[in-house]
This record gives structure tokens, C-alpha cells and sequence, in this order.
């Protein structure tokens, strides 16, 4: 029997205007974790076709609603979970590809491009031979360093 390919998922998404003058901060995500992922996708779930061909597992995904910019410590609160579980998920396995759920248009106190320095952390987690597939909203930003970090971009 083949070995069927490790899949990590992980994800934050924010479509922020930076014209509120509110913060969103990490109380306003509604985050999932390990198997409550894999829950909330029912083409990944166990029996679905895609379900049955990877080893799916959850790290941290959390969205919220439209606001202002996410405070710098909600971001670094919910990246370094998110972090901390592929951590976890790779200490005793290689992972085959991470599924990165964004939305593109996250902005965050300090930072420039939020989804790039959050995939570029995966990176350093998971190393540069992981299959990276971002998801995102069409309006999203692809920024060149975010484009260099991902093997494939789909649109939602």
C-alpha cells in the first residue's frame, strides 16, 4: 500500500481597512485547532476523496470579520500557535505540503506584508522542499516575496 502524503493546514485571515480607525484584536478571531480544522472542510474529512488520499492535520486556522488592522499581538499570539503545532506535527514526520488559508488583505500594526513574514516562519519550520498551496480571496495581495514562498496560489 502507498504511503498517503502528510498535509498540514494552517491559516489566518483578516480583510482589513485601514481606514477603521478600530483594531482587531485576537479576541475577534475564531480560532480552530488539530482536528476542529479538518472538521470545518468537509472535502478533507475522513471518507471524502481528498480525505482518504492525505493525512490531513490540523495545525491553527482563524478568521474574522472585516475591521481595522490587526493589533501586532494578536498576530504574533495566533502565528506563533500556529508555528508551536507544525512544530509538533513535523517532530516526528516530514511533512508533503502545507495548505496556507489566508485572505491577502491582512494588515498589521508594524508589518508590511503579514502573510509573506507568517509563511516565511512555516518555511523555516517545515523547510524549502514542502509543497506550499495558499488559498486565498481574488482581491487578495500576492506580493513577489509571498509568490516566492508558495508553490501554488488558488483563489476561493
Amino acid at each position: 500500500m502507498m504511503r498517503r502524503p502528510v498535509i498540514a493546514v494552517a491559516g489566518l485571515a483578516c480583510e482589513t481597512s485601514t481606514f477603521f480607525a478600530s483594531r482587531t484584536r485576537a479576541a475577534a478571531f475564531q480560532p480552530r485547532r488539530g482536528d476542529e480544522v479538518i472538521e470545518k472542510y468537509a472535502f478533507i474529512q475522513p471518507g471524502s476523496i481528498l480525505g482518504e488520499s492525505a493525512d490531513w492535520r490540523g495545525t491553527l486556522i482563524s478568521h474574522t470579520l472585516p475591521g481595522g488592522a490587526v493589533t501586532r499581538d494578536a498576530f504574533e499570539t495566533l502565528s506563533a500557535e500556529i508555528l508551536s503545532r507544525l512544530r509538533e506535527i513535523t517532530a516526528p514526520i516530514m511533512l508533503d505540503g502545507l495548505w496556507f488559508g489566508i485572505h491577502g488583505a491582512m494588515c498589521v500594526q508594524g508589518l508590511d506584508d503579514v502573510e509573506y513574514e507568517l509563511l516565511k516562519c512555516c518555511r523555516e519550520v517545515i523547510g524549502p522542499d514542502v509543497l506550499v498551496s495558499a488559498s486565498m480571496d481574488p482581491h487578495g495581495n500576492v506580493s513577489r516575496e509571498l509568490a516566492h514562498q508558495t508553490d501554488l496560489i488558488t483563489c476561493y
